[in-house]
């Protein structure tokens, strides 16, 4: 959405990355448009030291899978470096099946991993399980070992006993041509527990019912933002993270 972008010439970018948060696809499939060199998303933590997984698809791969297969996996957190495992396990710690879309707990080990947390063995008990460091985040895992990462377990929305990852959501608000940013973020609501409310920083001027209309013909109803909210700018961190603590 930078009015430079067209301005300048990108012929000598040879790759490009992302990280930080979920990425949603259709971010992705823009710049895979406008660029045109090769593009990953890359997943990591300090408590890793830095990257855990990339997205980065080789030659052979990409002969195999054919351009659907590329974005798909391209679009997620990508596989674990060699010197990284990762696993995701259920509430019972078992490891839930690769491809079957069920979303699990994203637990790590390695090399590159940090012993624990200095003077703070309260943190250390709830975040290592067998040799793992539980990272916080949720996820699932696909067939060719990529991992995609759907939200941090804290901020996930509990709307009427179900299971909401803001991520899922925010990814479909990107889909509207004119979102430029999106935040999802849950609400107290008396009756559902939570609800699903969406800050967006919008290009032209839309109403919330367009957004509503919008989201249910990619959502299912308990996922649609019950609450939506328009902003001039979202509050981030140095690195442009959203701050959605601020929203």
């Amino acid at each position: 959405s930078n009015p430079n972008l067209e301005k300048v010439s990108l012929s000598s970018m040879r790759i490009l990355s992302c990280g930080g948060s979920p990425i949603p696809p259709a971010h992705v499939l823009r710049v895979l448009s406008h660029v045109g060199s090769e593009f990953f998303v890359s997943y990591g933590m300090t408590e890793c030291c830095g990257k855990i997984s990339m997205s980065l698809v080789s030659e052979e791969q990409r002969l195999a899978w054919g351009p659907e297969g590329i974005v798909q996996n391209i679009c997620t957190s990508g596989r674990p470096f060699l010197l990284s495992d990762v696993r995701i396990v259920d509430h019972k710690g078992l490891d839930v099946v690769p491809a079957s879309g069920q979303v699990g707990h994203v637990w790590v080990r390695g090399h590159s991993m940090f012993p624990g947390y200095w003077r703070n063995d309260s943190a250390n008990a709830t975040s290592f399980a067998d040799g793992w460091f539980c990272t916080g985040d949720m996820g699932l895992i696909n067939k060719n070992g990529y991992v995609t990462i759907v939200d941090r377990a804290k901020d996930m929305i509990l709307c009427g006993g179900e299971n909401v990852y803001c991520a899922e959501v925010e990814a479909a608000l990107h889909e509207h041509p004119h979102v430029s940013q999106a935040a999802v973020i849950g609400i107290p609501n008396q009756v559902m527990g939570e609800v699903v409310a969406a800050v967006l920083v919008v290009s032209e001027p839309i109403s919330q019912a367009d957004i509503v209309t919008f989201c249910r013909m990619r959502l299912s109803e308990y996922k649609v933002p019950y609450v939506v909210e328009f902003v001039e700018q979202m509050p981030t961190t140095g690195s442009g993270k959203i701050l959605k603590t601020k929203l």
